[in-house]
């Protein structure tokens, strides 16, 4: 493939179609139900998790609604390890 020298290269066109989402961001108390909230939205959903994991929280949503899609990936981060004043 041919390199492009316009000034607009590795850009998309912006389109006027509305593109309907949700972007939510939860933070509370550890079983308060914050990632169960979230996985009942419309589907396809994507989780970021900072938390200990999704597991017995992803698998009954799932079985309650089989055709949801949901995407998952989850980080390993504890901020008290990088602040830490010992």
């Amino acid at each position: 493939m041919a390199k492009s020298n316009s000034v607009w290269a590795g850009f998309s066109q912006a389109s006027a179609a509305q593109v309907c989402r949700t972007l939510w961001l939860a933070s509370g108390e550890v079983g308060s139900g914050k990632t169960r909230f979230g996985l009942t939205g419309p589907s396809p959903i994507l989780v970021q998790s900072l938390d200990k994991g999704l597991e017995g929280v992803v698998e009954p949503i799932l079985a309650e609604m089989p055709e949801k899609q949901v995407y998952f990936r989850e980080y390993d981060w504890n901020p008290t390890d990088a602040f830490s004043q010992e």
